[in-house]
């Protein structure tokens, strides 16, 4: 499918641009012992996306609302103060955000985590550079969904949606995509299984990183 060449990127994190699986995993794993629960099996890919408050029943179906809050309040303790040594930017990454930061496209992260450990990973692995990162809970008030953080991230920074893409492995992502009538790029590698993804009609796919590096030298037309 032909796609206009983007003035700007905007990137979902997990799945997307990073491999959290085995970071999230292993933290909830010890927050679910500390809590005197019964072990938990390792996550899987289908695991992550969803918020915590929506995992953990699922996870944990025997347990009462206050033993699930100590659970959450314990994987939050230890996940904000990881170094992030299980996580891991996909590859070429880095290179990727570099060579579009020289070609004068402008790159944003939206994603459903939370926005302080959002932060310490992008400095930790060395995502660079970002024009703006936000977050579910970047702003006071409720979480915000993935379609609010592209609403206000169109508004804020004077967006061209016609000239901006959206890439991320969720379903949600890409709807949130044509919610603002950006282009939606659905990263196939990552966390969402493909079936929930092609019904969403993304623009087009990409099975890696370089891929969209290969996308963006394809497109049709310079928009700025």
């Amino acid at each position: 499918m032909s796609v206009r060449r983007p003035s700007a990127v905007v990137f979902d994190l997990d799945g997307t641009l990073i491999d959290s699986l085995p970071e999230i995993s292993a933290t909830l794993e010890h927050a679910v012992l500390e809590c005197g629960l019964p072990p938990i099996a390792p996550l899987s890919r289908a695991h992550i996306g969803p918020p915590l408050d929506a995992l953990l029943p699922a996870l944990l179906p025997g347990a009462d609302h206050a033993a699930l809050a100590r659970v959450r309040a314990a994987f939050v303790r230890r996940y904000d103060a990881s170094d992030y040594a299980l996580t891991a930017p996909y590859p070429g990454a880095r290179e990727l955000l570099a060579m579009l930061d020289a070609a004068g496209v402008r790159a944003f992260v939206a994603t459903a985590k939370r926005d302080a450990p959002t932060r310490r990973i992008v400095a930790a692995l060395g995502l660079r550079p970002f024009e703006a990162i936000a977050c579910v809970d970047t702003l006071p008030g409720a979480p915000r969904s993935k379609s609010e953080l592209l609403r206000d991230l169109v508004r804020d920074h004077g967006l061209d949606p016609r000239a901006t893409w959206m890439v991320g492995d969720t379903a949600s992502d890409l709807r949130a995509a044509h919610d603002h009538g950006l282009t939606a790029v659905a990263a196939g590698y990552g966390y969402g299984p493909p079936e929930t993804l092609t019904p969403e009609r993304p623009h087009a796919t990409i099975a890696s990183l370089a891929g969209l590096l290969e996308l963006v030298s394809l497109a049709t037309e310079v928009v700025g």
